[in-house]
């Protein structure tokens, strides 16, 4: 009955054969038994190739909810193998996250072969941990691999966790603690807040729920470094059909479409199948605002997956035109489709930073005489914060910002007049400005806002810049400070987006301190933020100049 209706509501393909669920054991060249669980399609009329789903969410022996999805992808023709990682739910031995999905996947690809019902092609399948498993085996087996659908996850993790150099700490913890050691612990169980306000940060799990020592590691290490260069997967000069799927509002969107252009450019150079990217209307799972809740991502990423499958593992023909993106335009609410990310038929539309009365202003003009310095506080006990965003459930997507705290004069706001015509946005959105402190270290956090007529604020997209690592290579150890009172250029990209502006709507621009919780907080000094205790941490005043010399600006492709 469950199948029955989500294969209606989620308009998946009609059923073609039943469903059969065994349990097994399958033991890894170091000797730890995988719970193992596979579904297999009973009187298939046709080839039924192997898709390998590998979680630490618990597959329940078939009776979890991805036991659930297993059975809707095994009654479209496949044998459907769901495998609790190494000690996870079922699984023997102890969980680190990401350092041991490499040999365990290969060991359970080496495990299917010999099966006597496996027929030879094998699909890859996984939403965010589970993608990363997925890739995790085509970087140890991409010649035993035949398609991958990886959907709001990366081969690369070290900038999900450190987008411009801060501490995604909220996503860090929320995953860091509830994910528990052999079974996920619910967060009614934790208290969360305490844990993230507790300084130093390295300590925060602890008053939280108890230590966690990878996630100590993950704070500690916030530069790229021999454990990160573990997590993050190389990969392979070739590549089998991949699906990537990512959402507008998911912390995975910026590493996908880096992603999505690598992978273009291995397959061009190899002549094999271009991959393709889907971006929908989601968060991290959800759908980002309550109105999109027919594009819910769940069946949006299945229904997709089962369609890839089809495509390339059975050779039947593809539903859709060859256009390698599809994308879900808010505002329009509409998709579109384009042969490239961003769409080439774009043009840049500048708005420029200016000073009036003490005011931030957006406008056409550059500054063409010397405007005063908008200053503002940075008090890490006081920090500024952002509603939304790319956060784990509900809490993300697109929120009224009105509703934010934010503490007067710990913030400076540029805001234009009302559209005259829609803009159309597609792409990544770009931030040049001035900058000066009074402290050794900063961060700029840039937040960019639609203002309706009724007041309403919605965040369309941000960035943050740990100003220590501006413009450094991820590797690199040594941190820069910022020298006193001197006015440093400093450009950021916000995430990418797809959205239609709408005229008599206005933007705004929100340049502060911080954004806490999302990100760790910048103690002001050189000193590690993760190690930082609170007594460490120092008020700071920041400038944003507008000179002849240094006209800032805010710069949006444009749909031509």
């Amino acid at each position: 009955m469950i199948r029955s209706a989500l294969r209606r509501i989620w308009n998946l393909p009609e059923k073609r054969c039943r469903s059969r669920v065994e349990s097994e054991w399958m033991s890894t060249r170091d000797g730890v038994r995988l719970s193992t669980v596979h579904i297999s399609p009973v009187e298939a009329d046709e080839q039924t190739p192997t898709i390998l789903i590998r979680t630490p969410y618990g597959v329940n022996k078939g009776r979890s909810m991805m036991g659930v999805l297993g059975r809707l992808v095994a009654e479209s023709g496949y044998h459907v193998v769901l495998q609790d990682v190494r000690g996870r739910y079922d699984s023997e031995g102890q969980f680190e996250p990401f350092l041991n999905e490499r040999a365990d996947g290969r060991d359970t690809l080496e495990w299917i072969e010999q099966q006597s019902w496996h027929q030879g092609r094998v699909g890859l399948f996984g939403a965010s941990y589970v993608a990363y498993t997925a890739w995790s085996i085509l970087a140890e087996a991409p010649h035993k691999v035949d398609a991958i659908v990886s959907a709001v996850g990366s081969h690369r993790l070290y900038n999900v966790f450190y987008g411009g150099g801060a501490l995604a700490l909220r996503n860090t913890f929320e995953w860091g603690l509830t994910v528990g050691r052999q079974s996920s612990i619910p967060e009614r169980e934790i208290d969360m807040d305490r844990g993230l306000r507790h300084r130093p940060v390295c300590e925060g799990d602890r008053v939280a729920i108890r230590e966690v020592e990878w996630l100590r590691e993950w704070v500690k290490r916030n530069r790229k470094d021999e454990y990160w260069n573990r997590v993050d997967l190389p990969l392979p000069d070739t590549l089998p059909p991949t699906l990537m799927i990512a959402g507008w509002y998911d912390f995975f969107l910026r590493t996908q479409i880096e992603d999505f252009e690598t992978l273009n450019e291995i397959s061009t150079r190899a002549e094999g199948t271009p991959p393709r990217l889907l971006i929908g209307p989601w968060c991290h799972g959800l759908p980002a605002r309550a109105r999109w809740w027919r594009h819910e991502p769940s069946g949006s990423i299945l229904r997709q997956s089962i369609r890839h499958f089809d495509q390339h593992l059975k050779g039947l023909k593809a539903a859709r035109g060859p256009d390698a993106v599809r994308y879900f335009s808010a505002g329009d609410d509409t998709w579109q489709s384009s042969s490239t990310w961003p769409p080439q038929a774009t043009t840049s539309h500048t708005f420029h930073l200016r000073s009036r009365n003490g005011n931030g202003t957006l406008e056409p003009e550059a500054v063409t005489s010397d405007e005063e310095a908008l200053s503002f506080t940075y008090d890490p006990d006081h920090p500024h914060s952002a509603l939304g965003g790319t956060l784990f459930g509900t809490k993300a997507g697109i929120k009224d910002q009105r509703k934010a705290t934010r503490t007067p004069g710990h913030h400076v706001a540029y805001t234009s007049v009302p559209l005259e015509r829609d803009l159309h946005v597609l792409g990544a959105i770009e931030l040049e400005i001035f900058f000066s402190t009074d402290a050794e270290d900063a961060d700029v956090f840039a937040h960019l806002l639609e203002v309706f007529p009724n007041g309403k604020e919605e965040n369309i997209t941000e960035s943050i810049q740990r100003l220590r690592w501006r413009d450094l290579p991820a590797d690199e150890t040594q941190p820069r400070a910022i020298s006193p009172g001197r006015i440093e250029r400093l450009r950021l990209q916000f995430r990418h987006t797809a959205r239609r502006i709408s005229q008599g709507n206005r933007l705004r621009l929100i340049v502060a301190g911080s954004n806490f919780p999302s990100y760790d907080r910048n103690p002001g000094t050189l000193g590690s933020p993760g190690l930082a205790p609170a007594e460490d941490f120092v008020v700071a005043t920041h400038r944003l100049h507008h000179e002849t010399q240094s006209s800032p600006s805010l710069t949006l492709p444009i749909r031509s």
